[in-house]
């Protein structure tokens, strides 16, 4: 009769822990004080992000990411620098969860509409607290992604990433819809520019946070840069021009003011010949409209970078010459 008693009372505390859940609180159903507390902790990462500050920044870590990251941290910050133009940021959505037990997995849930994301994490203590902040520097956001676990010592970041949000306002469905419009003209080179830049700004926190859209978008890209192999199979020889240069790739230019394409194409004039150069380039800006459809009309401006070889493995920084071509856009 004992032994029975005692196994009914351990069933009892397993169906107890198997039936405990994580709560989550998001937003403002998180208490005001906690808020506060975790603003404070933003306000300074932050600060210490903007300034390169390392030093101070290592005291707010955790020993698990000062083991894992510790020795890239310096790395992160000094890339990280030239994207802030101050130590201001809007906050994006912040979550706060109890977890059953610590080494757990947490799907959190934000967004709406297009952009609705899943967001999966793995928490190493009982509480976490998860902030996502965006900082602007001229036309570029980034998303800072914060997740903080509290310890006997109180709140630790247990991870730091920064990834690229948003050009010019526009994020992955906005580049998506760009690029269609693009695509239904049969301007087939800026349809997979942009494109390339829905992807790209897909996972602004790389493997954390999914877009409920970006299986459609993928698929999409998948089609539209099928398209673009098939019809200028790279690298692409332009024939009209005696030297045959040959472009190897078509790529969009991110830089603070906005992005361009950039045509990269090996040539036989030596990058030395800076005149003979010159001559050859502006017979490609010439012909690159005709060649490549709506590049010229969509544009203000084209990039170009000439090589005499490859720049890729052991001569990845082989010399290169550019030129700028202002359209009629």
């Amino acid at each position: 009769m004992h032994k029975r008693f005692i196994a009914i009372i351990i069933l009892a505390l397993l169906l107890q822990a198997c039936g405990k859940k994580n709560e989550k609180l998001k937003d403002n159903d998180i208490p005001q004080g906690l808020r506060t507390e975790m603003n404070e902790m933003n306000n300074k990462l932050v600060e210490y992000l903007s300034t390169n500050n390392l030093r101070e920044l290592q005291p707010t870590m955790s020993a698990d990411l000062i083991k894992k990251d510790g020795d890239r941290m310096g790395k992160l910050l000094q890339s990280a620098q030239k994207f802030f133009a101050g130590k201001d940021y809007s906050l994006l959505d912040e979550y706060y969860v109890k977890h059953p037990g610590i080494e757990t997995i947490d799907t959190l849930h934000g967004g709406k509409d297009e952009q609705a994301y899943v967001f999966n994490y793995k928490a190493h203590t009982k509480e976490s607290y998860v902030s996502l902040l965006i900082t602007q520097k001229a036309k570029i956001k980034m998303l800072i992604t914060v997740i903080y676990g509290k310890y006997h010592d109180g709140w630790k970041v247990d991870n730091l990433k920064i990834g690229e949000y948003a050009l010019n306002n526009m994020g992955p469905n906005e580049f998506t819809r760009g690029s269609r419009l693009f695509f239904q003209r049969g301007d087939i080179i800026d349809a997979s520019d942009w494109i390339f830049l829905a992807i790209r700004y897909s996972r602004p926190a790389n493997q954390y946070l999914q877009y409920d859209s970006y299986k459609s978008i993928k698929a999409y890209a998948d089609s539209v840069i099928n398209l673009a192999k098939n019809k200028y199979p790279l690298p692409y020889t332009l024939t009209q021009i005696k030297s045959k240069p040959k472009v190897f790739y078509i790529l969009p230019e991110v830089g603070e003011n906005g992005f361009y394409p950039m045509l990269y194409y090996l040539t036989t004039t030596p990058i030395s010949d800076t005149v003979a150069l010159k001559k050859e380039n502006d017979e490609i800006q010439h012909i690159a409209g005709q060649v490549f459809q709506g590049i010229d009309k969509n544009n203000p401006v084209i990039l170009y970078r000439a090589f005499n070889e490859m720049p890729e493995g052991a001569k990845k920084n082989v010399p290169r010459f550019g030129f700028i071509q202002k359209t009629a856009h």
